[in-house]
């Protein structure tokens, strides 16, 4: 769903009805005819990019962010991990040791807690950062409200 009355979530749906992706791009090609590195942020990359972040997989999945390390380390890709993980720092780096790896931060107000985080990331490698600034309020989701869905009061790394 999309917030308040979804004008911006129809509109987009709309925009893109006309548009068709067409799985044939590059049909014939072998799978030995192509080299795909490439480097992201620097970081070497089996392919020209990488697994973007996502807030508390462990929603969706037991194994939540360390699964998608795996994915990542199994495909030679870079990823990038949101400070709202609900897996630890630690067991990400376990799971894809040598990949390269970007935290999400969102910029909170507590400027110790922040610098907290941030010597965490860096102390178990992590080579990149992306800021995020669109976090400032959640969108009114009417939708929502009307079908009684809500995320867990709280989840965590346990």
């Amino acid at each position: 769903g999309g917030a308040d009355d979804e004008r911006c979530l129809r509109r987009s749906v709309a925009a893109f009805s006309d548009v068709e992706l067409r799985h044939a791009v590059l049909h014939g090609v072998g799978n030995n005819d192509l080299d795909l590195n490439t480097k992201i942020l620097g970081q070497d990359s089996k392919m020209p990019y990488f697994i973007t972040s996502c807030a508390g997989q462990r929603m969706f999945h037991a194994d939540g962010e360390v699964a998608t390390a795996r994915a990542a380390k199994k495909h030679g890709l870079h990823m990038a991990l949101s400070q709202l993980t609900t897996s630890t720092f630690e067991d990400v780096r376990e799971a894809h040791p040598d990949g390269a790896k970007t935290l999400q931060l969102y910029v909170w107000r507590d400027r110790v807690l922040l610098k907290e985080v941030l010597d965490r990331a860096k102390e178990v490698g992590f080579t990149g950062l992306a800021l995020t600034a669109d976090f400032s309020w959640v969108g009114n989701r009417e939708r929502e409200t009307r079908t009684g869905f809500t995320v867990p009061p709280s989840y965590s790394m346990r």
